[in-house]
């Protein structure tokens, strides 16, 4: 209690010794929080750009966004309907692959290629002005259609936690999807959904579960 007390009273003498009346030290307090302020925007910045990426069981966070291992790839799909509709977007991949959009009437597959020609990961645009599909419609039209025992749940990335992406499940063909509800700058709806090479392989489903956590509409 003693050491309590002597540390307030030594500090009532300090605040008495501060003149906040001083033009000094007012701007002292406003460059203390125009600094506290700069710090807040870029650890939030930084946060945003901070994607989960799993590594076996464990989990840990990587700034992929400023990776030198990943690259842009900036696409955009557009679709006749009651005027033109257009989704610009982009998404991040690692450098050693491809991303190739397709043509004709797979204009709005955009596909991820290996060093070998590969391609391991698919992304699908879908515009949903029309038929007004949500990524539940499109789990039990399609995916329950042809599997009614896929696992799915509701996965959140840090850096987008407000977005609610949903992850399907599809041991029998050894798949997995995601798709998320997304809209353009013209708040036309739209969905985009990943999926994995058909195959047991970590690095494919790590690579797509990549492609839909940066993905970005421009």
């Amino acid at each position: 209690m003693l050491e309590l007390s002597l540390y307030k009273r030594k500090y009532r003498k300090y605040m008495k010794k501060i003149d906040f009346k001083s033009k000094k030290t007012l701007w002292w307090i406003i460059g203390l929080l125009a600094l506290l302020l700069i710090g807040f925007l870029v650890y939030r910045g930084l946060e945003g750009k901070s994607l989960k990426i799993w590594n076996g069981n464990s989990e840990k966070l990587v700034d992929i966004a400023n990776s030198d291992d990943y690259a842009k790839f900036e696409g955009k799909q557009s679709v006749n309907f009651e005027g033109e509709n257009t989704l610009n977007f982009s998404f991040l991949y690692k450098k050693d692959g491809e991303a190739v959009q397709g043509v004709g009437s797979q204009s709005n597959w955009f596909k991820l290629f290996d060093a070998e020609k590969d391609n391991f990961v698919t992304l699908y645009t879908t515009f949903e002005g029309g038929r007004g599909y949500t990524a539940e419609d499109y789990i039990n039209e399609v995916f329950k259609k042809a599997n009614p025992d896929v696992v799915i749940e509701d996965i959140k990335f840090a850096g987008n936690s407000d977005v609610v992406v949903k992850h399907i499940i599809d041991d029998t063909i050894n798949t997995e999807y995601y798709i998320q509800e997304v809209k353009a700058t013209d708040e036309s709806p739209w969905l985009a959904i990943v999926e994995n090479k058909k195959a047991d392989n970590e690095a494919f489903k790590t690579a797509a579960k990549d492609l839909i956590r940066s993905f970005e509409v421009k």
